[in-house]
């Protein structure tokens, strides 16, 4: 049997091989320094609808004029800050590049740390998001994703019938994602702390913002490109379903966020 290695480095070009059986693939053969040919970027597309999710490997840094080259080529870029307290330092004062940097000995925080899908109160939300890990722990620190392919097709036929036509609002108040999820242990030793959700409820009150953006999604998706449907709710930004009251919409959404 052929291993993972003798695969990559028989390969004259740039290949595809999923890590799991559910949702990820790695690419390899693909220096994000250089320019991406025809063929390479329709493989990174593909793989993207196939696999949800792609890691490149690679032991060139990559500098962040070099990374967004590479984002343009996958659609316009959102220079527009990110909703309440992820308002973020940028990278070398780019638009387009965030810094989260968290120290080995820092577990007063643990930022993004509840399942999600980023600005999801916009009318466009991202197509999709690029992270680029400078430096990492041998363990730990890991960034988890779901496959809301899924997560819908999981669910009872009854169910989908259910949520068939159903429309959620999205709020950027982010009424069941502010302080908790953002604030819970991220470490085995540390226990929130009255100063960890300091930094949130001091800066930022977004039911009392002009700032304050809702928008109208449906609770089932259908991806436009693969055809395949999704459901399309999360923790962070879905408030509530259409003509019903938070109360109303709580039950069924905690079961979905499930």
């Amino acid at each position: 049997m052929q291993t993972l290695s003798e695969r990559v480095v028989e390969a004259d070009k740039p290949v595809a091989l999923p890590i799991s059986g559910t949702i990820g693939a790695e690419l390899h053969g693909i220096d994000l320094r250089q320019d991406l040919d025809d063929s390479t970027q329709s493989l990174i597309r593909q793989t993207l609808k196939d696999h949800l999710v792609v890691a490149i490997r690679g032991s060139n840094a990559v500098d962040p004029d070099q990374l967004i080259k590479f984002m343009q080529r996958f659609g316009e870029l959102d220079a527009e800050p990110f909703v309440g307290t992820f308002k973020l330092p940028n990278v070398n004062n780019n638009p387009y590049i965030f810094g989260f940097i968290k120290e080995a000995e820092d577990s007063k925080f643990n930022l993004g740390g509840f399942w999600h899908a980023d600005v999801t109160c916009r009318k466009r939300p991202h197509k999709y998001a690029m992270l680029y890990c400078a430096d990492a722990p041998s363990a730990g620190g890991d960034t988890m994703f779901a496959n809301q392919y899924l997560a819908y097709e999981s669910l009872s036929k009854g169910m989908r019938r259910m949520l068939e036509g159903l429309r959620a609002v999205h709020s950027s108040a982010m009424t069941y994602g502010r302080e908790e999820p953002r604030t819970a242990s991220a470490s085995l030793d540390h226990a929130p702390v009255d100063d960890d959700a300091s930094f949130s409820t001091d800066a930022y009150d977004a039911t009392a913002s002009s700032e304050l953006e809702e928008t109208l999604h449906p609770v089932v998706r259908t991806h436009p490109d693969t055809g395949r449907r999704h459901l399309f709710v999360n923790r962070a930004f879905t408030d509530r379903f259409e003509g019903m009251t938070r109360e109303e919409s709580k039950g069924l959404l905690e079961y979905l966020w499930d």
